[in-house]
C-alpha cells in the first residue's frame, strides 16, 4: 500500500517542505465545503469523480481520508509547516465535526480515532470501525466495514498497544520512491516536446535536469522523514500528554491483526509489530525487512 511522506498539500523543494499550490487549493476547498455543510462522503465522492490524485495513480478518496485531512493541525501552521488555512477555519471545522459526532455514549479515549489515523482490517485491508453494544459480553470491539471480521478489543487496549509499540520503536531508513505528481508532470511535458515538429532542445534539457533534481529531493525527503520519526519517537519526546499529536504526525495506519494484536505503519512505510512469543502466528506472511521487532514483550495487552 502506498503512503505519502508528507501531508497532502505539501512538497519538498530544495530540501525544505513547501506548499504545493495545486494541492493546497484542494485542501482549502475541502475545508470551505465542510464548513459550508457538505458531508465527508460528499466531499470524498466529489474528489474521486474529479480524479484528484492523492498519490500518483491513486485518486479514490473516502470519508476517513477526508476526516484525517480536516483534523490535521499542520494545515493551520502546526509543527513548523507553512499554513494553508487560517486557525479560524481549522477551529470551525473541528466544531462542526464534534457537533456531527453521533457515535453514542460509549466512552473511549480519542488517542485513536478515524480523525487521527486509519484503522484497517488485517483480513481484507478494509476500514475497521468501532462498535459499542451494551447487550453483548464484549461491549466494545472493532468490525471491518467490508468483510465483517470482528476484533474483540476496547479502545483503551488499542491505545495501550499502540503506545507500547511507539515507545519501543527503532526507526530504520526505508527505500524511498523517486516519483511524484511533479515528476510525472515534467516527464509528460518532455514527451510532449519530443513529439513536436521542432523540439525545443534547450527546454527539454532544462526539464531533464529539473526531473533529476526533483528525484534527488524526494530521496532527501526520505532521510528527513526518518530523522523526524527518530526525534518524535525518542523516549524524551514521547509522553502521554502529547501521544495523540504524535500519533497524528508519525503513524500512517493501524492494522488489526488479532483480538489483542496490531501492526502500526509509520509515515515512512516502516511497520511496527509485537514479537511473536512462540515464533509462530500472524507474521509468517509479512516481510521482516519492512518491520521492526519489539524485543522483551509478550503477546497480549501491553
Amino acid at each position: 500500500m502506498k503512503n505519502r511522506n508528507l501531508p497532502f498539500g505539501y512538497i519538498i523543494q530544495n530540501g525544505a517542505i513547501r506548499i504545493a499550490p495545486g494541492e493546497a487549493e484542494i485542501v482549502r476547498a475541502v475545508f470551505d465545503d465542510y464548513i459550508a455543510g457538505a458531508s465527508l462522503k460528499r466531499i470524498a465522492e466529489d474528489l474521486t469523480a474529479r480524479r484528484v490524485e492523492f498519490l500518483p495513480g491513486e485518486y479514490v478518496w473516502n470519508k476517513n481520508r477526508i476526516a484525517r485531512l480536516l483534523a490535521d493541525r499542520r494545515y493551520s501552521g502546526a509543527s513548523g509547516y507553512d499554513p494553508i488555512i487560517d486557525n479560524a477555519s481549522f477551529d470551525a471545522a473541528q466544531r462542526i465535526c464534534e457537533s456531527r459526532n453521533t457515535r453514542g455514549a460509549c466512552a473511549h479515549s480519542e488517542i485513536v480515532s478515524p480523525a487521527v489515523v486509519e484503522i484497517r482490517c488485517g483480513v481484507c485491508g478494509g476500514r475497521a470501525v468501532r462498535v459499542c453494544d451494551q447487550r453483548t459480553a464484549y461491549r466494545q470491539k472493532f468490525r471491518c466495514a467490508d468483510c465483517g471480521a470482528e476484533y474483540r478489543m476496547t479502545s483503551e487496549t488499542l491505545n495501550g498497544l499502540l503506545e507500547d509499540l511507539l515507545r519501543h520503536a527503532v526507526i530504520k531508513a526505508q527505500p524511498q520512491t523517486v516519483t511524484s505528481l511533479e515528476v510525472r508532470r515534467m516527464e509528460n511535458e518532455i514527451a510532449r516536446l519530443f513529439d513536436m515538429p521542432s523540439p525545443d532542445g534547450a527546454m527539454i534539457r532544462r526539464l531533464i535536469f529539473d526531473v533529476a533534481a526533483e528525484k534527488y529531493r524526494l530521496l532527501t525527503a526520505g532521510r528527513e522523514i526518518t530523522d523526524k520519526l527518530r526525534t518524535d519517537l525518542a523516549p524524551a519526546n514521547l509522553s502521554s500528554s502529547n501521544i495523540r499529536k504524535t500519533v497524528m504526525e508519525t503513524v500512517s495506519m493501524i492494522t488489526l491483526t488479532g483480538d489483542e494484536t496490531i501492526d502500526v505503519t509509520l509515515i515512512n512505510g516502516q511497520v511496527l509489530r509485537k514479537e511473536q512469543a512462540n515464533g509462530t502466528g500472524g507474521s509468517e506472511n509479512r516481510s521482516d525487512d519492512s518491520a521492526e521487532r519489539i524485543p522483551g514483550t509478550k503477546e497480549g495487552v501491553a
